[in-house]
Formats: structure tokens, sequence, C-alpha cells
């Protein structure tokens, strides 16, 4: 299995273009997948420039509503016409980011959709898209969620209860991506591990959602929080992590001081290969 990160906050390559956003490129036999495809068009450019043939995709997978992990879509038919494409039936509510007295609109623009109804799948429970390829929603648990993310039309905290994961169920092991964690890396980390009978988790990939306003990479948990997070990890059955995105540059260097060689900082351009 090859993993691509074809669109991450960072970069080392000055030829491809970061954002504030996510998209893995996923070859898998003979799958092509798409987790999620940034909030613009660079994931199409920057698979132009590393020689990526995004007609070939056959699977797009949008891990929840907000536009740094959907927006690409507008651009999808450009290359490809033929991916089915699956997202959860809530991830097309109105999601806002408060900031102050505004808040500004984060969420899916219906329009990009039109062009793509033929194609869409909602998913609306735990859903095996393909041999031992599993779309997972997740139930919304978590206690600390980020008051100035909203939803609907009245505004209110979101629950994220649109967000899903995509789980590789091998015989070795899991291969698990998340976009941002949002209910929380532990608690998605366990959920795939619950849902498969307690088989470990061979790679973690995904935002870890430690920032808390995009604009400036502030960190919206302190450096102990994010210890105890680390700790926690550390204590479960998962043998390699893949930071990127929302984890933020400090978020990954305190999970790095307790996870060490556990974790794996992604840019856009990097690429992973993993035995399964």
């Amino acid at each position: 299995m090859k993993i691509i990160t074809l669109v991450e906050n960072t970069k080392k390559d000055k030829t491809l273009k970061s954002a504030h956003g996510l998209s893995f490129y996923i070859e898998w036999g003979a799958r092509k997948i798409l987790f999620d495809v940034g909030p613009s068009r660079a994931y199409i450019d920057n698979a132009e420039k590393m020689g990526i043939n995004l007609a070939a995709v056959d699977t797009i997978i949008i891990s929840h509503g907000h536009s740094d992990h959907c927006g690409g879509l507008k651009y999808i038919t450009l290359v490809n016409t033929k991916a089915v494409i699956y997202l959860s039936e809530k991830a097309v509510e109105p999601h806002w980011l408060q900031l102050l007295f505004f808040n500004i609109d984060v969420g899916i623009d219906l329009k990009w959709l039109v062009p793509l109804k033929d194609r869409i799948v909602f998913i609306q429970e735990k859903k095996e898209i393909f041999s031992n390829a599993f779309i997972i929603l997740i139930s919304p648990t978590y206690k600390n969620l980020a008051k100035n993310l909203r939803k609907g039309k009245q505004k209110e905290v979101d629950d994220f209860a649109h967000e899903m994961i995509f789980v590789i169920a091998r015989s070795s092991g899991l291969v698990v991506f998340s976009g941002c964690s949002h209910n929380g890396i532990t608690e998605i980390a366990e959920i795939a591990i619950k849902e498969f009978e307690n088989q470990k988790i061979l790679a973690l990939f995904g935002g870890f959602h430690f920032i808390k306003l995009p604009f400036i990479n502030n960190l919206g948990k302190s450096k102990t929080e994010i210890g105890q997070i680390a700790s926690e990890l550390m204590q479960m059955p998962i043998e390699k992590m893949y930071s990127c995105h929302c984890t933020g540059n400090r978020g990954n260097r305190y999970l790095k001081e307790i996870l060490g060689d556990k974790l794996e900082v992604l840019f856009t351009g990097a690429i992973v290969s993993i035995n399964t």
C-alpha cells in the first residue's frame, strides 16, 4: 500500500502547493482512492507534478463537511468522471467557524455537488465499500468539542456527527485514516480497534485537531493536555502514527517528545509505503 500526501499545510518541495487542508492519495492493489480533496485544486496540480493520474481514481471519501477537506470537489470533474464519492448525509449541513462576533462559512457549497449527484453515496452507518475497506461514522461522544465550530442554521456547537473514518482491515492489522479527528484522536483510534475485534492498528493517518484558529495556527490545547493524549496513544496497540494538518507544528513537537519514533510528521508530497 502506498499513501501520498497530495495536500497538507506544509511542504518541503517548493514546486508543490501547500494549503490549510488535507488530501491523501492511496494505492492499494488495483484500487486508487482519494481521502479528502483539500480546499482547492492544489491536489490536482500536485498530482500532475508527481505523475499521479487522478482519472484512474475509483473512490473518493470525504471525512467531514469542512471546506479544507472537501473544497476540491469543485474541481474534480476536470480530472475524474467515474469515482464514487462517499460522505455523511450530515456533511452537507451548514458549518461555521465563529470568530469574535462573526461566523465564517466553512461548509460545503452545495453547488459543487450538483454535477456529482449521480456519483455521490451518502453514508448513514458503517459500510464496507469494497472488500476489507470500511467507512465508519463516528458517534458524537467527545466531551471537549471546540466551541468556535458551529453547525446548522441556528449555529449551534457542532457535535461532528458528520465525521467519518476510513479503515482498511487486513489480517495483519488496520490502516486507519482520519481527517481532523474532531471527535478526539484517542477516541477514534479506540473506535477503530473495537469495531474490528481488538485488532492492532498498523498505521494511523490524520490530523489530531490541536489547532484552534487556522489563521494564526494557535493551539487549542496545552502542552500538558497534548502530553496526556500522547501517553494514551502510547498505551494503545498502534504501531505507527502519521500526523499532519490540524495537529500543528508545536502540537507535533509535543507529541514527538513522548511518542518518539512511533510518530512521523507528514508534509505535502510525503510518500509512505506499508506492507499489509
